[in-house]
């Protein structure tokens, strides 16, 4: 098993909740509910939502927690150590992994390409933020 550092891992996971927080909430929320076809005034669907916010939210912890450690493995097994070789690697990793499986969900789910700036973006921003981290950290 790689040498991690797991107080890092979890700092990450602590900024992809911030970042999901802000961007889906204040920076995004509207529009991105209006790509997703979902009506903010619809009560019966915010209600369903309501009650999944739950389950998601643990998924996507858990999910967080498993990407900020392969992620940490990345960075330890390239032995990255500078700022900019981190924020290379966060970048590579979104641009190789990320943005391509975000822009075929969005064109076979017959969504707006906008959703794909949007969804795609926050991804970009997070794993920027957790490669500098990480680095910074391991």
């Amino acid at each position: 098993m790689p040498q991690v550092n797991y107080l890092a891992i979890l700092l990450v996971a602590v900024e992809a909740m911030v970042i999901g927080m802000l961007w889906y909430g204040p920076v995004f929320g509207k529009i991105w509910m209006k790509y997703m076809g979902i009506n903010p005034h619809d009560k019966k669907k915010m209600e369903e939502m309501k009650k999944s916010s739950g389950p998601a939210m643990a998924a996507s912890i858990v999910g967080s927690l498993v990407t900020g450690y392969v992620l940490a493995a990345l960075i330890n097994s390239l032995a990255v150590t500078t700022l900019a070789h981190g924020l290379l690697t966060g970048f590579l990793v979104w641009l190789g992994f990320c943005a391509p499986v975000i822009g075929t969900q969005v064109l076979y789910g017959g969504k707006p390409k906008a959703l794909w700036i949007i969804d795609s973006g926050y991804y970009l921003v997070y794993w920027l933020l957790a490669a500098v981290t990480l680095t910074l950290w391991v």
